[in-house]
């Protein structure tokens, strides 16, 4: 009897302790001035879902003040992995498992806090949390999974938005130097529109080689630049404004415009659904002023043809705006 005791307890424990198959690695990342994220990787599929998300609570009603928990979801799509890049992050993960919940989290003003989660087929869990953003002795087994993410997302055929969200986050983590040892400060990506991709973390608006470089391209030739980096300086409306008149420039990605669409959307929301954003006290005057300020921001920058995504500029390039 007492055996048979000793086999329940162990069988037990065996049950509740994650030795199953890994089903699903998700990465959730928090951070300061963007919408949360979560990219789910299913191992079974070998699918990548990608999601952003905000996490909100208000009162239910004036009466019970009642909290209510929802999640707003303002992206979501699945993505096919390649073969060869999934078989790359599974090795990875296989040969940097975690076998239990680790935290590390420290005291910063701003930054971005990350959770990577090992889902099991018995839905058991273990979870990797941390605040800890710099690549040292402390964040090691979080960089492994990291870089292997990253090599897997930019090996893959993501869309417009999926690529925006991705490096928005890999900038609050320690890659700048990986970027500008590629020599990626400027890439050109396409022939037909001619296209240029720029990556401002490795100049600025003094940068004569830059300059050298625009006053060398074509002239009245419609070029596109890519700005998603979000390393958009705003000393260079001034040099995108003395070089429109022959100069058929089109830029897309302005994280600036970016924020205020958000802006314009969040004080719409809080007008219709006043409950829901509390913290936001606006009379319809405010409200109207608010959405009239930002809109004639974004119609200067659109001027300037600068826009939010590349759908927009492909749009006024071919309407010659």
């Amino acid at each position: 009897m007492k055996h048979l005791i000793t086999l329940i307890v162990l069988a037990n424990i065996i049950s509740c302790h994650p030795s199953s198959k890994k089903t699903e690695i998700q990465f959730k990342f928090y951070p300061a001035f963007m919408q949360s994220a979560k990219f789910t990787i299913n191992l079974e599929n070998k699918t990548l879902t990608a999601c952003q998300f905000e996490e909100s609570s208000y009162l239910l009603d004036d009466r019970t003040f009642l909290r209510k928990d929802t999640t707003y979801i303002y992206y979501e799509k699945t993505f096919k992995i390649p073969e060869q890049s999934f078989n790359e992050f599974l090795n990875t993960v296989n040969t940097n498992p975690f076998d239990s919940t680790l935290t590390y989290y420290k005291d910063i003003l701003d930054g971005i806090s990350y959770r990577i989660h090992t889902i099991y087929s018995n839905q058991d869990s273990l979870t990797l949390a941390s605040n800890n953003s710099s690549r040292n002795d402390k964040s090691i087994l979080a960089y492994a999974y990291f870089d292997a993410f990253f090599e897997l997302v930019q090996s893959m055929d993501n869309d417009y938005q999926d690529d925006y969200i991705i490096e928005g986050i890999k900038e609050y983590f320690d890659y700048e130097k990986s970027v500008k040892n590629f020599e990626r400060s400027i890439e050109k990506v396409s022939d037909n529109p001619l296209e240029y991709r720029l990556w401002f973390g490795s100049f600025d608006c003094d940068s004569t080689a830059f300059l050298i470089f625009l006053e060398e391209l074509p002239e009245y030739t419609p070029i596109l630049f890519d700005l998603r980096n979000e390393k958009f300086p705003l000393c260079y409306e001034k040099i995108i404004s003395e070089r429109n008149d022959k100069k058929e420039f089109y830029y897309y990605g302005s994280m600036r415009i970016q924020e205020l669409d958000e802006d314009m959307n969040w004080v719409k929301e809080a007008i219709e659904h006043p409950k829901e954003k509390l913290h936001i006290s606006l009379t319809p005057q405010e409200a109207k002023e608010i959405l009239m300020e930002d809109l004639k921001i974004k119609n200067e920058l659109n001027r300037l043809r600068i826009f939010g995504d590349r759908a927009e500029a492909m749009a006024a390039m071919e309407n010659k705006i």
